[in-house]
């Protein structure tokens, strides 16, 4: 992955470059026909002021301009061209590598699986037959011991001696009784002798089974390893032809090192200036949370002082009532007259007026 990276970087630099030739190519042709259009004008301002001799004499410089303009057209046009196939090109070329990175993925994954399961069936064989030699000798085992215990037994029967005792001890075992014993253990052992037959017999189809399974695993891991080759030498091929791209991409690198530089101190300029900026707004915005507490702070000593006024206007006007009930309560009568009235007077404009 990090070579692909690598790769796609090194092809972006490669067209970066192309295009800085190309923007050349477009300024000089520019600049060309700017002085074309420059000569141009002399040209005509020397033909108003000078003879035919001067035409004459200028006429192969017009020309050769002429045809110096003719040729920077075509290799502009000849550029754009270039530019075009290179960019198909590019584009072609990081399409084959997806594809050639996808196939060696899909293949280095089938191999890894296939060298799995071949190392797990080499495995289960050697188990296998293991598990299949270790059978046979018990099987063996087990058949000359059974053939040693019958031999034993029949020799037992018929040398065994006729004992006469008064002592009643259990029943002797006859004949039948020791053939039928015989006879069921014969048939027991035969019962497990074909029962290990048959597992032998599984085994070895299963052995067979992965043998033939084995050989596809090999014929197909032979076919994945020519088709890994065939990719190998076109991988190198493409190698190649990067390598020949990155030795193409060297001018350009060098003189984008110059732009990367140019373009870092305008970008550390920009972000001076934004800091500078960002000091700037956050002086306003602390001038601007100052002047909102201190507007809050206006605002509440106002309030304060109008509920002050308010509460002395209620008071006034509380007294006032007062004053107008003692007047209306008491009626003055004619034997105090109008002293008491201008005194009641008094007092009231003292109350309201204090």
């Amino acid at each position: 992955m990090l070579q692909f990276r690598r790769s796609v970087e090194a092809e972006k630099h490669q067209l970066q470059e192309l295009n800085n030739r190309l923007g050349q190519y477009l300024s000089r042709t520019m600049q060309l026909e700017h002085d074309n259009a420059i000569l141009i004008t002399e040209i005509n301002k020397i033909r108003q002021e000078k003879t035919v001799e001067w035409d004459n004499q200028y006429m192969a410089d017009i020309r050769d301009l002429r045809r110096m303009v003719g040729q920077l057209s075509f290799e502009k046009s000849r550029a754009e061209t270039e530019r075009e196939k290179l960019w198909q090109e590019f584009q072609m070329l990081q399409l084959m590598c997806c594809e050639e990175q996808v196939v060696c993925k899909d293949i280095g994954g089938e191999l890894k699986g296939c060298e799995k399961q071949l190392h797990k069936a080499q495995q289960t064989n050697g188990e296998l037959e293991e598990r299949l030699f270790q059978l046979e000798n018990e099987y063996k085992f087990i058949e000359d011991a059974h053939r040693q215990e019958m031999t034993k037994l029949r020799s037992q029967v018929h040398s065994r001696p006729i004992v006469t005792q008064t002592y009643h001890g259990p029943p002797a075992v006859s004949m039948e009784e020791m053939q039928h014993y015989a006879l069921s253990l014969s048939e027991g052992w035969t019962d497990t002798s074909e029962m290990y037959r048959r597992k032998v017999e599984d085994m070895e189809e299963s052995i067979k089974a992965d043998q033939t399974r084995l050989g596809d695993l090999q014929r197909e891991k032979m076919k994945y390893a020519s088709e890994f080759d065939k990719l190998r030498k076109e991988a190198e091929k493409q190698g190649q032809i990067q390598i020949h791209l990155e030795e193409q991409l060297i001018d350009m690198q060098e003189n984008f090192h110059g732009d990367i530089t140019q373009y870092q101190v305008i970008i550390d300029q920009l972000e001076r200036e934004r800091e500078m900026l960002a000091n700037t707004m956050a002086e306003k915005v602390r001038d601007h949370q100052q002047l909102l507490q201190v507007k809050m702070d206006l605002g509440m000593e106002v309030a304060y002082y109008r509920a002050l006024i308010e509460g002395e206007h209620q008071q006034h006007l509380q007294s006032r009532g007062r004053v107008i009930g003692i007047v209306h309560n008491f009626q003055i009568s004619h034997t105090f007259g109008r002293d008491v009235c201008h005194l009641l007077s008094i007092y009231l404009v003292f109350l309201i007026f204090p």
